[in-house]
């Protein structure tokens, strides 16, 4: 028995509390069914999948306007389950520096001229001052980095080869049906033109090629 000094918990309170729980776990089981369905599709339907590498933690840290949403998205849960199920299915995952200006890139020109860090966040649709291509924020970068990815992609393999040739025992195992796995890069997507493209709406963007 609590003492008179202990709080009790009321019904009132247990069930709104049993209530909050019941919500949690709705949107819980919701996002994990979005993020196994979602990166199934993208294996299934892709060879080739660059990512950009964020600091989840930098941007759900205390403080940062982003950190509640960054929670939500569940960003590195969703990069985690898709490296896995692209390593079981023989997919290629090629991950892009967080460093690198996918968003400030002209995917048509390639001029630096798009919208710069946080302080730019809110600018959605840019048009670029070079060769004037109106793009969208997320469509632009996330081409952007496939096209990085594809870059990264090509010098891993010519560097894998180099090593090859200047490696006997490799280079006669190969030219014997050693094991080697070869596939076709898929192209890279048409540039878009001058008009506008709607966007994902996040900051995360696995590509897929």
């Amino acid at each position: 028995m609590p003492s008179r000094s202990e709080p009790t918990a009321s019904s009132t309170w247990r069930r709104s509390d049993l209530k909050l729980a019941r919500v949690h776990a709705k949107v819980a089981a919701q996002r994990h069914d979005f993020i196994e369905q979602e990166t199934t599709r993208l294996v299934r339907e892709h060879q080739t999948i660059a990512v950009e590498t964020l600091n989840v933690q930098g941007m759900a840290a205390k403080g940062v306007r982003l950190g509640k949403n960054v929670h939500d998205q569940a960003l590195g849960m969703f990069l985690r389950v898709l490296a896995a199920k692209a390593a079981r299915a023989g997919r290629t995952v090629i991950a892009v520096d967080r460093f690198f200006p996918s968003t400030q890139l002209c995917s048509s020109c390639g001029d630096r001229t798009g919208p710069k860090g946080r302080e730019e966040l809110h600018v959605r649709k840019w048009a670029c001052t070079a060769c004037g291509a109106v793009h969208d924020r997320d469509v632009n970068a996330a081409i952007n980095i496939l096209r990085e990815g594809l870059r990264l992609s090509a010098e891993q393999l010519a560097a894998g080869h180099r090593e090859d040739r200047s490696d006997p025992v490799a280079e006669s195992r190969n030219a014997c049906g050693g094991d080697i796995k070869t596939g076709k890069m898929p192209a890279v997507p048409a540039t878009p033109g001058d008009g506008e493209e709607s966007g994902t709406g996040g900051n995360a963007k696995p590509t897929a090629g």
